[in-house]
């Protein structure tokens, strides 16, 4: 069985050229003093789903002016807009599926934003089991995530394998019992990692 992350399994890095295209203002450089994990524990919350998009977008409006635009489907700055899908991956996926391995989307993602998943990715034809943090409660690098989805889909942490592209959530998974390929821009790494893993 494979898990697949919900952005490094099937999307590019946002480029920051890309993000630099829109007519985003100069963010204001935080002072190393004035620096506390009060954001991040807020985006963590949003993707939990303990908080709405729109509470969080005020929250970062006032906390750093500007990088609101980031995080709002409706700005043309919103970062998801320089996602784009690697089609052999998604590829790949179907042909993993195809040969008997049960496929999971395990995704970090906000309430807000999941039916623009949908409507861009055929989980149904891809996945076996779909999970957005922000509908569970749970984010990676929670353990608990990685225990609810292999309880959905009745397999063992040895018999699983994890691809994400942020080490935070590779190291989460390995804690869970369970084995990992780190997820680069590099397709011919990715697919040599996997075969490694997978013994093909």
């Amino acid at each position: 069985m494979c898990l697949f992350s919900g952005r490094g399994r099937h999307t590019s890095s946002i480029s920051v050229t890309g993000v630099q295209t829109c007519a985003l203002p100069v963010l204001r450089p935080l002072d190393p003093k004035d620096r506390t994990d009060e954001g991040l524990v807020a985006f963590h919350r949003l993707e939990r789903g303990e908080m709405a998009l729109v509470d969080y977008l005020g929250y970062a409006r006032r906390s750093n002016p500007g990088s609101e635009r980031l995080w709002d489907p409706d700005d043309e700055c919103f970062v998801f807009r320089r996602l784009g899908q690697r089609r052999v991956v998604v590829e790949s996926v179907l042909t993993l599926r195809r040969a008997g391995y049960r496929t999971a989307m395990l995704s970090n993602n906000v309430e807000e934003y999941w039916d623009g998943v949908l409507a861009t990715l055929d989980v149904e034809t891809l996945f076996d089991v779909v999970i957005n943090s922000a509908h569970v409660g749970h984010r990676k690098p929670e353990i608990e995530i990685y225990e609810l989805l292999l309880s959905e889909l009745e397999v063992s942490a040895e018999r699983s394998v994890l691809l994400d592209d942020n080490r935070d959530n590779i190291e989460g998974a390995a804690a869970a019992g369970m084995r990992v390929v780190h997820v680069t821009e590099s397709d011919e790494e990715l697919f040599s990692d996997l075969d490694a893993v997978l013994g093909t």
